[in-house]
């Protein structure tokens, strides 16, 4: 352990259960990369760990209630998150703290793994039972549980903490903000033995509280007897999730499962675990899902959460002829056995839109037009690598699209990247009989997002431009037009990669300051551009700093008097934006780089991301790009 360094629990280490307490490390070295974690043993003697890595500022501080997780447990700014993310080695461990008397206790230690050693620890003691409140064990007539009282003469309200098997933990946390407390559970016996239930048991719970010399008699006993017991009955069937005979009500529990292969042949998965209503449906438009790749209202849950079973894995469906092909099933686990199963195809290629692949001269990709005489407007595609998705939804829409991309040939073959390449696709996209107006848009990501603002500000027949998670400066590759190199690349500081425990990196911090000296010659010239931008950046994005991006650029066509751009933030969506309901990608190769990399994005903040983003995109185009004599029905959406 280091002498000097100071990890501090706040406002104190020990604390109660339910309460935040504050982590902030000192005296770091400025802007030092550790590994904070935290691990906890339960009563069964299961050990629970977390870890998350964090950047330091430039104090040589992190603190958790404002520094974002850089990967492991977590991602982003989450002040608790070492422990609601603590989790055991083997799966299907639930963290066993049923007793209120002794302490919940988590060390809590910040390492620097360069070094292989631990810099700092710190206990947190978390207590269920406060000072002065008090704890007796009950077993009379059928009452069989603990009765907490606080401290005081009271009287105070009484409350029966009903659980399904024995537990303190709430009753002790109540007891603690002034209430008497009676827990008992459904089942003091195991299940397997336990035939009926008789509600005498909780009745005779309640008739006990009522006796108590703290409890508040006379609110009690406004309630009455039949409208009390009826609400014991409904939370306590509520809860039960055994096969215990239940003569008029059992909603059934049922798992929903999605599965879909991608063109490489890798199986993506999800699952949902949902309650029938008492007409025994399940709604995924209106009911929650209660645990498994996701929770909550997610009608597309099932389809965003798809995930592979390794690590960093890509959903890879680029072409547009074929289908994505999802199966949904319902299971009932209890029984072991699928209860139903349908198959969902999503098409990329709308009825009547044709796709025709494109080598001519410089230009190598694929033209996508949709049906009937036009005129259209035109967008031009720009992706890192070859792919059909947008290009193909876009002309669904009613867009005439060219799909091109960065590299048609490995990135380590190339010394340098052309802009002609990218002119003569506007220019052939001009050329077609169903195009409309005098100018096209542009839509890009990523290295591609660089690409499109060269083309906007060197190209003039760009009417309109979408940039997505991209730098401001040219970068990875010198950017050449007419045989003469008009932009430089933007220094990469590999030095500020850093590594992550799943074994990919992150790259937000290595691209450096694209107003630095040394890259005034890679800064691309977007004040002289004629187009409309609407700049795009997900804050939570881990390859870029595209926030950081997007606001340079706003200020710097402020600066020259310009107003034609608009913006939109994702505060927790991650670098890959793609279609709506797309397979979420928090890491993968990075196609550039070559190693695995940390792309970011909190899934379901993401997800809902992509769906709003479509719909601006398509908002953009039409506002910019729409033909004016062409009929509404053939607009863009």
């Amino acid at each position: 352990m280091s002498s000097q360094i100071r990890l501090r629990l706040l406002p104190r280490a020990k604390c109660f259960f339910d309460e935040p307490v504050q982590v902030k490390v000192n005296r770091l070295r400025s802007r030092q990369v550790v590994t904070m974690r935290a691990r906890s043993t339960d009563e069964r003697g299961v050990v629970f760990s977390s870890s998350a890595t964090y950047r330091a500022d430039d104090k040589g501080e992190v603190d958790l209630n404002k520094h974002p997780s850089l990967g492991g447990s977590y991602v982003g700014v989450e002040p608790m998150g070492l422990l609601w993310s603590l989790k055991a080695e083997a799966l299907h461990q639930y963290f066993e703290k049923g007793k209120s008397l002794k302490p919940h206790v988590v060390t809590i230690s910040v390492h620097d793994e360069e070094e292989g050693r631990a810099l700092a620890e710190a206990t947190n003691e978390r207590l269920l039972l406060g000072d002065g409140v008090n704890r007796l064990p009950v077993n009379e007539g059928n009452v069989n549980g603990v009765l907490f009282t606080p401290p005081g003469a009271g009287p105070f309200p009484a409350v029966l903490d009903l659980n399904t098997f024995p537990s303190e933990k709430k009753a002790a946390l109540l007891a603690n903000k002034g209430f008497v407390v009676l827990a008992l559970c459904v089942f003091n016996l195991k299940v397997k033995k336990t035939k009926e239930l008789h509600l005498d048991r909780f009745r005779d719970g309640i008739d006990f509280l009522q006796r108590q010399p703290k409890t508040v008699r006379d609110h009690i006993l406004e309630v009455d007897e039949k409208a009390r017991l009826k609400t014991i009955i409904w939370e306590c069937y509520e809860i039960i999730q055994v096969p215990v005979k239940l003569t008029y009500w059992r909603p059934q529990v049922v798992t929903m499962r999605a599965r879909s292969t991608d063109e490489r042949g890798v199986l993506f998965s999800s699952s949902a675990i949902y309650r029938a209503d008492d007409r025994g449906e399940v709604d995924l438009n209106k009911h929650p899902s209660l645990g498994g790749s996701f929770v909550g209202v997610e009608p597309m849950g099932l389809l965003w959460s798809l995930r592979a079973e390794a690590l960093h894995q890509y959903f890879q469906k680029e072409k547009a002829l074929e289908p994505q092909v999802v199966t949904f099933s319902v299971h009932d686990e209890e029984e072991g056995r699928v209860l139903a199963e349908a198959t969902s195809e999503r098409l990329l290629l709308g009825d009547g839109v044709t796709r025709f692949p494109v080598i001519e001269g410089n230009i190598n990709g694929v033209l996508f037009t949709p049906p009937g005489a036009g005129p259209f407007p035109a967008v031009l595609d720009l992706n890192s690598f070859p792919t059909e998705k947008r290009a193909a939804q876009l002309a669904n829409k009613g867009v005439v699209v060219l799909a091109l991309c960065v590299f048609n040939v490995k990135p380590e073959n190339m010394k340098e990247i052309h802009l002609d390449c990218f002119r003569d696709g506007i220019d052939f996209l001009q050329r077609q009989p169903n195009v409309g107006g005098n100018g096209v848009g542009v839509l890009s990501r990523s290295k591609a997002s660089d690409i499109a603002l060269s083309v906007a500000a060197f190209l003039p027949s760009v009417k309109a431009c979408v940039w997505i998670n991209g730098c401001s400066a040219n970068t990875f590759f010198p950017l050449y037009y007419n045989k003469r190199q008009i932009l430089s690349t933007q220094l990469f500081d590999n030095s500020k990669v850093i590594p992550t425990e799943s074994g990919a990196f992150i790259n937000k911090y290595a691209h450096t300051n694209p107003l630095a000296e040394e890259n005034k010659g890679s800064l691309i010239p977007i004040e002289q551009a004629k187009a409309q931008f609407l700049f795009v950046a997900s804050e939570d994005d881990m390859s870029c700093n595209s926030k950081a991006y997007l606001d340079e650029m706003v200020e710097r066509l402020k600066r020259h008097g310009k107003n034609n751009f608009e913006s939109v933030c994702y505060p927790r969506a991650g670098h890959v934006l793609n279609l709506p309901f797309s397979p979420s990608c928090p890491s993968s190769p990075h196609g550039i780089c070559g190693y695995r990399a940390i792309w970011g994005g909190e899934p379901r903040a993401h997800a809902a991301a992509e769906v709003h983003l479509w719909k601006k995109i398509q908002e953009f185009f039409r506002a910019h790009l729409s033909c004016d004599d062409a009929d509404e029905s053939k607009q863009i959406g």
